[in-house]
């Protein structure tokens, strides 16, 4: 099945929006190991080229993807706890110490979690490896590994790897992942190896890269250690010259022995893209295969399907609008009948604070003894309540605001006594004639001058 490997670069010095713009360098491998197809460009110029790929390109597993060291931080921890859920736990509180941004903006990939044993962790802005899978997203690609591209290199075991490479270069060693510009070199691997041994002391061993907190002087240090009495650095592709390995070794506690791979002359992408292909073959031995970022929620999904792919996404929104919408309505519900049963509740309690001779009540029959107490019961002729309502319309009606002093209702004869509040005796009368032109007969019973109010008492029937 052939292989497409993809390298993402980052522009080192970012000065304007063009130089935002990440290089993608792609290389794609039939089925017999050899080199197919070559390409770089922009994002633009990705999307165009590997758009329309055979369906081979639709499984995750034939997709991989080397992104830059530089724009990760590598940490060796200890992690403490009994179990393995316990210590995926606690990973993110042992790596926090060393970042610069909260935990919840980064992304932690690491190998399998041993008690008593440190762990490779490789620690990404969540934003910046979103972005990389929404730019293999636009040419409908889903990769199945991503690897730090300092990874690919040779373990350590002691031994200390420096691939140089044009302009570029890539240190690996113990408790060390760079990804540096060549100038660089000679003054990160002087800080490394000047320090103390630590391995029977130190927890966590962390390499600082650009995600990790700056001390202000705008070097770049690590905190390694060396533990051997001798130091093997291997160099691949290019040496260094006399001078270089003078100062190195003036620097250095303990004899370097030097080894130079430089039987070939290889870019540093071509290098990586050929150990990349060579650290994927299963191999017999306990060499570490590279650590995939792709975990937890970034993990590649098993499924080739295309439509899958992508209406994925609108599928998974969809369903969890639906999911929500399901949960309010049944939360709404569940409200309301709480609320109608404690208002019926209220309701029972209250007739029979008012009616205290009448206990048989309940929920069921509240509303038809309440309607007969007040006239309303299913007889052809209005009760209290419409009585009262027309009252206290044509009292409402009046200029002069007559006040509704006291009621009281005969529910057999169907009378209702009002007494009111007056200013004088013609708004008396009329109130009498608005009361008759409603429909209603009116008794004036009593009428009298008190001060400068008339006080009367009316008898109002249907």
């Amino acid at each position: 099945m052939p292989k497409l490997i993809l390298r993402i670069r980052a522009p080192r010095n970012i000065s304007n929006a063009e130089a935002r713009l990440r290089q993608y360098e792609w290389f794609i491998f039939a089925n017999s190991g050899s080199l197919d197809t070559a390409g770089k460009g922009n994002q633009l110029e990705l999307v165009d080229a590997l758009a329309t790929l055979d369906d081979w390109c639709k499984d995750p597993g034939n997709i991989t993807v080397l992104v830059p060291g530089s724009q990760t931080l590598f940490v060796q921890a200890v992690v403490p706890g009994r179990s393995r859920n316990q210590m995926q736990k606690a990973l993110p509180f042992v790596v926090e110490e060393f970042l610069a941004e909260d935990l919840d903006q980064v992304h932690i990939a690491h190998r399998t979690l041993v008690r008593g044993k440190p762990v490779d962790c490789f620690v990404v802005s969540r934003s910046l490896i979103t972005e990389w899978l929404a730019v293999l997203e636009a040419a409908a690609l889903y990769p199945g590994m991503m690897m730090v591209d300092t990874d690919v290199l040779p373990e350590p075991s002691d031994q200390l790897h420096v691939f140089i490479g044009g302009s570029e270069a890539l240190l690996k060693g113990a408790g060390l992942m760079l990804n540096c510009a060549r100038q660089d070199v000679v003054s990160l691997l002087e800080v490394y190896l000047q320090q103390k041994p630590l391995a029977e002391e130190a927890d966590v061993i962390p390499v600082e890269n650009d995600m990790a907190e700056d001390d202000g002087d705008g070097d770049t240090h690590t905190d390694s250690h060396i533990h051997s009495r001798e130091m093997t650095i291997h160099l691949y592709n290019q040496d260094l010259d006399s001078i270089e390995k003078s100062r190195l070794e003036a620097g250095c506690p303990t004899q370097i022995d030097w080894v130079v791979h430089d039987n070939q002359s290889l870019t540093e992408t071509e290098y990586l893209v050929q150990r990349a292909i060579e650290r994927q073959v299963p191999s017999r031995t306990n060499v570490k295969q590279p650590l995939n970022l792709l975990q937890n929620e970034f993990e590649a999904v098993a499924s080739s399907n295309e439509t899958w792919l992508r209406w994925r996404s609108v599928a998974t929104m969809a369903f969890a609008l639906c999911l929500l919408l399901l949960v309010t309505e049944s939360v709404k519900a569940l409200w309301i009948g709480y609320k109608a049963d404690q208002l019926t509740n209220q309701s029972v309690a209250l007739y029979k604070d008012i009616f205290k001779n009448d206990r048989r009540v309940n929920a069921a029959t509240l509303q038809r003894r309440m309607a007969a107490y007040l006239g309303e019961d299913n007889n052809s002729q209005p009760g209290f309540l419409n009585m009262l309502g027309r009252i206290a319309k044509v009292v409402g009606e009046q200029p002069s605001g007559p006040k509704l002093e006291n009621l009281s209702y005969n529910n057999t004869r169907g009378e209702l006594t009002a007494q009111l509040s007056l200013r004088d005796y013609e708004i008396l009368e009329s109130v009498k004639t608005a009361l008759i032109d409603s429909g209603m007969s009116v008794d004036i019973r009593t009428a009298e001058q008190k001060g400068s109010q008339v006080t009367a008492r009316l008898l109002v029937r249907n």
